[in-house]
């Protein structure tokens, strides 16, 4: 979970980065490691989670679907869920790190 959380972690923050309208600059070496070890945890254990369900999911529908179809179900539906919080938890920790604020949300 670590592994793919500092993975994780470490492809967001460019893109944090990039999509902020300015309002974050690029990252220092300083504040990309202290952003790394706070949120890298977090990440690491929701990605862990996220597995962990998955195979939960794929194991009890395997009695009542082909191995190939609970496979694509359950990574489908749990892999989705779980990337969507997982991705907006590390942006709205960026954000809080960095700035110190939450991120505001706006609609356009």
């Amino acid at each position: 979970g670590s592994v793919i959380g500092l993975i994780l972690v470490n492809s967001t923050m460019p893109q944090v980065v990039s999509t902020s309208d300015g309002r974050m600059p690029k990252l220092s070496p300083k504040v990309w490691a202290r952003m790394a070890f706070q949120i890298t945890p977090k990440a690491g254990g929701l990605k862990f989670a996220q597995y962990g369900v998955m195979r939960e999911m794929k194991l009890s529908m395997d009695n009542y679907l082909p191995s190939g179809a609970s496979t694509m179900l359950a990574f489908g539906v749990v892999g989705t869920f779980f990337q969507s919080i997982i991705y907006n938890t590390l942006i709205a920790d960026m954000y809080k790190i960095h700035m110190g604020v939450e991120k505001t949300m706006s609609v356009q």
